[in-house]
């Protein structure tokens, strides 16, 4: 699952990565359908960082996986 969910990451690295961040997997529970996203570099202190999770990042893994009921930040 983690391969799988870091390749829809993969997508948008590119545009976090322009501005001096990363994201990476954190915690994954199936069970209760949340997903724990690490943003490091500029984006650990980014005020952004927030909105990028549930208006970016959320979403498109919530689209791609129905199990996933929501996506926090580590």
């Amino acid at each position: 699952m983690r391969e799988k969910i870091d390749a829809i990451l993969e997508t948008i690295r590119p545009a976090v990565r322009a501005h001096g961040g990363e994201i990476e997997i954190g915690e994954i529970d199936e069970a209760s359908g949340r997903v724990g996203l690490k943003f490091r570099g500029a984006c650990g202190a980014c005020a952004l960082a927030p909105v990028t999770l549930k208006l970016g990042v959320e979403p498109l893994l919530k689209k791609e996986f129905a199990w996933i009921k929501t996506v926090i930040a580590e």
